[in-house]
């Protein structure tokens, strides 16, 4: 499903980093929608990549692959996507003790600009870009795929495409999406917002600092001056403060 635009670049590629900005781009002669699966080249002509497409982002090119026989399409985001979850839940195990866990962490799991969290039976994708459009879509499918038991949804980040949007959850991405759940994390329970929370709702990748807290915080006077939804709070008070 490899894509039939293409994108020439004004520089010859020398960094292995997966931004492009956009200064480093030519205005293609077509019309390509934010979003698009595009080939790279670079000025000579040479292959430099599979990439996320977005004229209006300083960042014009988000790099997916830079192998020229990766095929972008539903099967082979699929199979990274697996990687992925493979890594946190057969390597790491951090679901054994915890519900609520970070799937997908952008570019360190080679897809730039996605955020995905597994937030007890809920999923949110959030896009630091507009790949949501494709790799995006491929994304739900796949997820609902390996988790049918799971809500999957959307919510851009604040500051980017959620500012045109205000950062709702997109609920046509699941039915019966819930406005919130209660999650498990070391024993303890948390109520997450879905409808007012921030970024994905919980901040997942706080896991280990509640925990460290919480082994500290034993006999001790805890002030949690931004409490959100009280994940400081309550490991420091599991942990005799």
């Amino acid at each position: 499903m490899a894509s039939e635009r293409i994108v020439h670049l004004k520089i010859v590629r020398s960094s292995r980093h997966p931004w492009i900005y956009s200064g480093m781009v030519r205005r293609p002669d077509e019309n390509i929608p934010a979003g698009s699966v595009v080939e790279v080249r670079d000025k000579t002509g040479a292959f430099a990549g599979w990439g996320i497409y977005d004229s209006s982002h300083a960042v014009a090119l988000r790099i997916f692959s830079e192998d020229h026989n990766y095929n972008p399409g539903p099967e082979t985001v699929r199979q990274r996507l697996q990687t992925a979850i493979d890594m946190r839940e057969s390597i790491l195990c951090i679901n054994k003790d915890s519900n609520a866990y970070r799937l997908v962490h952008g570019e360190a799991d080679c897809f730039p600009g996605f955020i995905i969290d597994k937030i007890g039976t809920v999923i949110v994708i959030e896009p630091h870009a507009s790949g949501d459009q494709t790799i995006g879509l491929w994304l739900t499918d796949a997820l609902k795929e390996i988790y049918p038991q799971c809500h999957v949804g959307i919510r851009h980040a604040s500051g980017g495409r959620g500012r045109k949007t205000g950062a709702a959850f997109e609920r046509k991405k699941s039915d019966d999406l819930p406005d919130s759940v209660i999650v498990s994390e070391n024993g303890l329970q948390y109520h997450v917002d879905f409808s007012q929370g921030h970024k994905t709702g919980f901040f997942c990748d706080q896991r280990d600092n509640r925990l460290m807290i919480r082994k500290l915080a034993g006999n001790r006077r805890v002030f949690d001056c931004c409490c959100y939804s009280g994940g400081f709070s309550l490991s420091a008070s599991a942990g005799g403060a």
